[in-house]
């Protein structure tokens, strides 16, 4: 199938999240939620598009770069232009087909008012900046900064991945990585964040399929555990791998 055909073909739909009213009453103080998952699982975007339903989301906030913007406002009116994308953007997973349907389907509805794109760091003209060992952190910070810039009088959702979403600084090929939403929570104390979990699956990243460990501490079914005030676990029973192109089986995960 073409990516036109996957993504005209895929409808999100609500699922039975039960504990779900937990994150809902913790939102009646704080207008942000940050969200980390595994990219390239097609659970993902029911998992969204039933928080964004039923916690009243009104703004969504992803890990992209405002130059996907054209294509998303174009697939909410149900045209799929992939001359509008960076063709990259899918295959590395970032965003899938099925979570960029699942949000123009949202804006189509009129469910969420407004999607604003977080990562702009890739955007900078400057190379050596790209290429030197800190821009790993930079990036972690500019992420924040764009997050913490947001209007937040609008209920919001951050859909990123989960490296940039652990919630203390740890130590990653000798760097201290201080993810995004660290930094955010420096300045919002009160930044809640939902942490997807999976019992057991595979994941699509680079043309590979990767295998994800079985944990028998997660759920069987769909389910929010808090962890804290502020942090809950989504589990999800089983994950499947998004858009496949000749893939190979892989271990890593991350």
């Amino acid at each position: 199938m073409t990516n036109t055909d996957i993504i005209s073909g895929c409808t999100p739909k609500l699922i039975a999240i039960p504990g779900i009213a937990r994150p809902q009453q913790a939102m009646r103080a704080s207008n942000l939620l940050v969200y980390g998952e595994i990219h390239g699982i097609r659970e993902n975007a029911d998992v969204i598009y039933t928080l964004v339903h039923e916690l009243r989301i009104k703004q969504i906030a992803i890990e992209n770069s405002p130059s996907i913007k054209d294509f998303i406002d174009l697939a909410s009116r149900g045209i799929y232009d992939f001359s509008r994308i960076d063709p990259d953007t899918f295959d590395l997973s970032i965003l899938s087909l099925e979570v960029a349907k699942t949000i123009a389907t949202l804006l189509k509805e009129g469910v969420i008012d407004t999607v604003a794109y977080i990562d702009t760091f890739f955007d900078s003209p400057d190379r050596l900046a790209l290429d030197h060992p800190d821009s790993p952190q930079t990036r972690e910070q500019v992420l924040a900064e764009n997050i913490l810039g947001l209007d937040t009088a609008y209920r919001t959702l951050c859909l990123m991945g989960q490296w940039h979403t652990q919630p203390e600084p740890i130590q990653s090929d000798g760097i201290l990585h201080t993810s995004a939403l660290c930094r955010i929570r420096r300045v919002r104390q009160d930044a809640l964040c939902a942490h997807m979990i999976y019992r057991a699956g595979r994941a699509y990243n680079c043309g590979h399929v990767l295998d994800l460990p079985e944990r028998s501490d997660v759920s069987h079914r769909y389910e929010v555990r808090p962890r804290s005030s502020l942090d809950f676990d989504i589990h999800v029973p089983y994950a499947r791998p998004t858009v496949l192109d000749e893939p190979n089986t892989s271990t890593d995960y991350r």
